[in-house]
């Protein structure tokens, strides 16, 4: 608010505030308004979209069964031999064959029904018939003569009836396949589309759907114009007229269009092809509709904006004469204050610790506090004055060249300037001393420069301890080499490396020879890959880089074991880190720890006779308590070999030819106990090597109860062995992810399923291979499985590595693995099962349009069972059904 009254204290001010701020309001209310309008928009699109892919529907389908319809009624075998009848031009055969069709007429609500012979011969329905068809229909009659199945012939103008048909047409055959004729099934398309374009409930006034089609130069209308009274229902448009929603429908594309309608009104369009027919839907609203909703929220938006605009300048107003009538009071303090701040400046400038100099705009010398008095050698009173150049001489410390005066430079460039390094002030006396500086400008309200501040110091004792430092580095250099240690530093940008000379004698180069290239190099190929994978994890993961690996210099092929640690800088990408040569250290670890393994249950010496016989010298430590025998009774129940299990036994054969060769052994062995209880021991064995027999003569060693160890290792094994049976060999494509929803492992059925390698998928997740084929899909299997921690026969969809979209089922939930949390997931593919159920419904639909069609004809199919039945007898043939 404090901010607000000191930006609002003049007129110009507040002007252009006021403005700013009625700019973004406007703004704001703009944008609002687009927004209101737009979703308005959006949503008049999806119902017109709706209403339109309804209508569509009905239309195809209407078309489609009417197809179906003339299929059926063309093939049954009782209208085909009432039709062999009439041909013959019998008058009672005729009349029976009209009826019969009449029948079908009224069912189907046919305006007529007509069967044309293959030499022109007309029966038909109509009253008052006088022999004549359309030429248009005969045309496409006899263009499709060796058609076997049912087609329309679109709608026409029929000059005979004058007006306008759409008519559906089958073939007709007699029993042995030979063509009769054709039946034509006629429809005033009036009531046959005209229904199924009419407005729905609710839909907006200007709404309208129309049905057009190609012609030649045109497009013409098929159903009639909502807003064309009694106009003729064939309106021609030229395909010139590109901006017309009718034209535009032509293309046969599904989308919205903004355009004229055939009033050149401008309308919205939803615009689609009608499958199985030659025909296109124009769904369409008036702008002018749509946009007249949306005026009470812009009139509102208006008044919301005029009452703001009023508060805003009433308050700017306010501010402004608040901020007049405190300016003259804090003048007044202003000046009180200023007063007592120069007393505080000279305060501060005579008590600073650094040497301050102030000058004038022209670089004379206003004041110099007691710190530059001394430094200078010159006083304040005797500075006061003169040019800078006068008290403050400055040279280079190695060329002793001159140096320009920061004062000068900060007069000219108006920033702030400071010394380079190695400047020396000569003071009046001749004294040199090393300076760092820098001078400020000191500007006033308008930004002027009205004088400079130059502030500078001694930096003799920085420069010794800058040596001091030099010495430091200098004994940590010879400390490094001493203690076989060193340092680097990498910046992951540049690649550039940065190494101690410790570091460098450890890699065997030169220090300007350590480049990232031999960094790389030298650790051996086994440590590679594991050095990566912890480096990955600093760095992405902040985990700790304490590792040990073996390296291979670069000067003498010497292997070296390396103790490593680093840290990563995140804000400069750079890693810092020591290494250390630690083979010594290494070889006396191996040294004890040899010794400390003999240090176990107890120990033993084994005397082996020249005949191989053992015999056990001594023992010490808890023999008693781990095998359950004093030493005699162990030697009277006969020694090792008699309690050794049989699975060890050529363990323990494999291992004494070890012994005799005199190599050192380190072995795992099942044992009997006294009690008859099985335990597993570790055996650590050396062999005595007896010069003057040339043999090995005493085995000293160590045992070790490693029982329950054992169990529970071969318990794990067993169970990781089962489950990765179980795991690769299921017919369910299964997979394991960590909790980055990175894949670790997938089995053979995962691959088949989505077409990937297992070296494809492991390391990756499912986002990068692109399996999801919709990703809302998997944001949902996600939460559920976040909040329930399992998911169970959800289906989705899945892309294969080829593209293919399938349909599959998916279930998962947690385990642990190594102790940490992972996902388990089973899926297959329902593809083929989905298949399947469509076809079947598909049957059941097309059993329902044939019920549809013989519904409610029961005595009529009596009735021409009975007529079968006489035509058989006729002819000397038994009757094919029972008298009802």
């Amino acid at each position: 608010m404090g901010a607000l009254k000191k930006l609002l204290e003049n007129k110009k001010n507040a002007a252009l505030f006021f403005i700013f701020s009625s700019l973004i309001i406007l703004l704001i209310a703009y944008f609002y308004f687009l927004q209101i309008r737009n979703d308005y928009l959006k949503q008049v699109q999806s119902e017109l979209k709706a209403v339109a892919e309804l209508k569509i529907s009905k239309i195809a389908k209407t078309n489609y069964d009417e197809l179906n319809d003339a299929k059926l009624i063309a093939s049954n075998q009782i209208i085909n031999s009432k039709i062999e009848k009439a041909i013959s031009g019998d008058k009672n055969s005729i009349k029976k064959f009209l009826d019969a069709i009449e029948e079908i007429k009224i069912a189907h609500n046919y305006e007529n029904i007509y069967f044309i012979s293959i030499n022109n011969r007309v029966l038909s329905t109509e009253k008052n018939f006088n022999g004549k068809l359309s030429r248009h229909l005969l045309e496409i009659i006899w263009q499709n003569k060796n058609n076997n199945e049912s087609f329309s012939t679109d709608v026409y103008f029929c000059e005979v009836h004058n007006s306008f048909h759409l008519d559906y047409i089958s073939p007709v055959k007699s029993g042995d396949n030979k063509l009769l004729g054709f039946l034509v099934f006629h429809f005033n398309q009036d009531k046959l589309l005209f229904p199924l374009t009419q407005n729905f409930h609710g839909e907006h006034k200007s709404t309208e759907t129309i049905l057009v089609k190609n012609e030649g130069e045109y497009v013409i209308t098929l159903t009639p114009l909502k807003f064309k009274k009694g106009a003729q229902i064939r309106l021609k448009i030229p395909l010139s007229k590109t901006n017309s929603s009718e034209v535009e429908a032509i293309k046969g594309k599904k989308e919205f269009f903004e355009g004229v309608d055939y009033r050149n009104v401008q309308v919205i369009s939803y615009l689609s092809p009608v499958p199985g027919t030659k025909w296109f839907m124009v769904a369409k609203i008036d702008k002018i509709e749509i946009y007249s909703k949306t005026f009470n929220d812009l009139l509102l938006i208006l008044f919301i904006l005029g009452v703001i605009f009023f508060a805003l300048f009433f308050f700017l107003f306010w501010i402004y004469y608040y901020n007049l009538k405190n300016r003259y009071e804090k003048l007044y303090d202003q000046e009180k204050s200023y007063r007592e701040s120069m007393e505080e400046y000279k305060t501060i400038l005579y008590g600073i610790g650094d040497a301050v100099i102030i000058t004038d705009e022209f670089g004379k010398v206003k004041n110099v506090n007691p710190v530059a008095e001394n430094l200078t050698g010159w006083t304040e009173e005797e500075a006061k004055g003169k040019q800078i150049e006068e008290i403050f001489n400055i040279i280079n410390e190695k060329t002793r060249k001159k140096v320009e005066n920061p004062v000068i430079r900060v007069i000219m460039e108006g920033t702030i300037v400071g010394l380079a390094n190695h400047t020396l002030l000569i003071s009046k006396d001749g004294k040199e001393i090393p300076i760092a500086d820098s001078g400020a400008p000191i500007k006033d309200e308008e930004g002027k420069i009205i004088g400079v501040v130059l502030v500078f110091r001694d930096q003799t004792k920085e420069r010794e301890a800058k040596n001091q430092i030099e010495k430091s580095e200098q004994r940590l250099n010879r400390g490094e080499l001493v203690s076989k240690s060193g340092n680097w530093e990498l910046n992951l940008t540049t690649k550039t490396i940065f190494a101690s000379e410790g570091a460098a004698v450890i890699y065997g180069v030169d220090k300007t020879e350590l480049d990232y290239e031999v960094v790389k190099s030298v650790p051996l190929p086994e440590y590679r890959q594991m050095l990566d994978e912890t480096l990955i994890n600093l760095i992405n993961k902040n985990k700790p880089y304490d590792v040990e690996f073996k390296i291979k210099t670069v000067d003498t092929n010497e292997i070296k074991d390396i103790h490593s640690v680093a840290v990563y800088d995140k804000e400069k990408n750079t890693l810092f880190g020591i290494i250390q040569d630690v083979t010594e250290r290494k070889k006396i670890e191996e040294k004890y720890r040899l010794i400390s393994d003999l240090v176990s249950d107890y120990v033993f010496s084994t005397i082996i006779h020249e005949d191989g016989k053992l015999e056990i010298d001594w023992v010490a430590g808890d023999f008693e308590e781990i095998t359950g025998y004093t030493l005699e009774d162990y030697k009277a129940a006969g020694g090792w070999l008699a309690h050794l299990h049989p699975d060890s036994i050529l363990q323990d054969q494999e291992d004494m030819k070890k012994i005799l060769n005199n190599e050192k052994v380190i072995t795992e062995v099942k044992t009997i106990k006294k009690d008859k209880s099985i335990i597993w021991v570790r055996v650590f064995a050396q062999p005595y090597w007896d010069n003057e027999q040339n043999r090995v003569t005493k085995i000293y060693g160590a045992v070790q109860n490693i029982n329950d160890r054992k169990l529970s290792r071969l318990a794990l094994e067993e169970s990781e062995n089962k489950f990765s049976v179980a795991f690769n060999e299921s017919p369910y494509a299964l997979s394991i992810q960590d909790d980055n929803n990175i894949f670790i492992d997938v089995n053979q059925a995962f691959c088949d399923l989505t077409g990937y390698s297992k070296e494809e998928i492991i390391g990756r997740t499912g986002s990068e291979l692109n399996l999801w084929a919709n990703p809302e899909e998997a944001k949902k299997i996600n939460q559920i499985f976040e909040q329930t921690g399992s998911v169970k026969n959800y289906e989705f969809l899945f892309r294969k590595k080829n593209g293919e979209i399938r349909n599959g089922i998916i279930s998962a939930s947690v385990i642990f693995v190594n102790g940490k949390r992972a996902d388990i997931a089973s899926a297959i593919d329902i593809t083929e099962l989905k298949e399947k159920e469509q076809k079947i419904l598909d049957q059941l639909d097309e059993l329902k349009r044939w019920q549809n069609v013989m519904l409610d004809r029961e005595d009529r199919v009596i009735e021409l069972k009975k007529e079968v039945n006489e035509l058989l007898v006729k002819l000397g043939e038994k009757k094919k059904y029972e008298e009802q």
